[in-house]
């Protein structure tokens, strides 16, 4: 059977490829039955379309080894142009993800004299990302300073920035030993305000705060404390906080809720803020949540950010996150306002409470239940 030019007749439905390599819902895929014309002619259904690598992508996780060299030996003198290719690169990632030390350093070997070009193409970095994560360590040490020194002979964080390079650079610092990325550490400290208000700057920071030495761990948290003002407003600084209050290295990061207090409402009513408040109450101790909480509850606060676009997810997370007194406290500070019902923004909180109430509501008919079925035993 010929494949080439618009002879042939393609058996998939036509859908839409999103820009990004989205994938379709599998209720979409249509099954192909013909597995001996998928095993002596996978280059053309990776490359055809969506469905096609998809296809291909899930008959491969079911066949038998020999099946699956099979497959391997049809592709493999294609392995360069198939990891850039739109559709075909996810199979390239399947390959690698299924542990095939063969394989992966076939296509290893196939692709370390490119590896940074790739890591630059938006098709060609999914593959060299789920590489790097397989590879020897000692490996990921020699292409390590290969990377680094190509971004360092160019402008590093024109290239540390690029959306695709940036995340196969947050697995070398996540894979390395400490030492290799005190570079990284120079870098982030000597230009911290631009990694921080950075969103790709601020990826490369929580890589490097991951896998560091304690000292720059503590360095580059004591400087985001120092700059706590205009990192909790920005889009992407506030990510940095809530990067530390979720990880808690530093014990019970009471210099954050340092920074917090006497701020929280303001904090509530801002876009980006917000996330670290929320993230603040989440995590924090009795002791700190209540820090919070008394800035609000006490006041006309709880029901201005109840009314407000921003405060009201803040007013949630409390809802959620207080224990019984102090939610039934919120709950009746709320419910006291009248015409309450009729704020737009109002209405997620009056949600929010009506979920808690339920759930409380399931919990205490479930041990019920239970203590029901304990006194009919006894």
């Amino acid at each position: 059977m010929n494949y080439q030019g618009s002879q042939y007749n393609s058996p998939f439905p036509n859908i839409n490829i999103i820009y990004g390599g989205s994938k379709q819902n599998e209720d979409d895929i249509e099954e192909y039955k013909n597995k001996e014309e998928l095993l002596e002619n996978p280059l053309y259904f990776l490359q055809k379309d969506e469905n096609g690598s998809k296809i291909i992508q899930d008959l491969y996780k079911k066949l038998t080894p020999n099946e699956k060299n099979q497959i391997f030996n049809k592709i493999k003198s294609e392995i360069k142009e198939l990891s850039k290719n739109e559709f075909a690169n996810y199979f390239i990632v399947v390959l690698i993800e299924e542990n095939d030390n063969e394989k992966i350093n076939f296509i290893y070997n196939s692709l370390k004299d490119d590896l940074f070009e790739f890591s630059l193409d938006k098709h060609g970095t999914y593959v060299i990302q789920e590489l790097l994560k397989k590879l020897d360590k000692k490996i990921i040490e020699e292409l390590w300073d290969k990377f680094y020194n190509h971004c360092n002979n160019q402008n590093f964080e024109e290239k540390a920035f690029d959306q695709n390079l940036n995340h196969v650079l947050q697995i070398f610092i996540k894979r390395n030993k400490m030492n290799n990325n005190d570079r990284i550490y120079e870098k982030i400290i000597n230009k911290f305000d631009v990694y921080s208000k950075d969103k790709y700057g601020c990826y490369i920071i929580q890589a490097f705060l991951t896998n560091c030495k304690d000292d720059h761990y503590n360095k580059i948290y004591n400087e985001t404390c120092k700059k706590f003002k205009e990192l909790i407003k920005h889009e992407s600084g506030t990510y940095l906080i809530v990067f530390f209050l979720e990880n808690d290295k530093n014990k019970d990061n009471h210099k954050i809720y340092g920074c917090l207090k006497g701020n929280v409402f303001n904090y509530s009513r801002d876009k980006n803020a917000i996330l670290s408040i929320k993230k603040a109450y989440e995590k924090g101790t009795e002791e700190q949540r209540k820090q919070i909480i008394e800035e609000v509850i006490n006041s006309d606060y709880i029901i201005s950010l109840t009314k407000h676009e921003y405060g009201n997810y803040a007013v949630q997370h409390f809802l959620e996150y207080s224990d019984e007194k102090t939610r039934n406290i919120l709950i009746e500070k709320i419910k006291s306002v009248k015409d309450i019902e009729s704020d737009k923004s109002a209405k997620y909180v009056l949600k929010k409470i009506k979920e808690l109430n339920n759930s409380k509501m399931s919990i205490n008919k479930d041990h019920f239940r239970k203590l029901m079925i304990i006194n009919s035993n006894i």
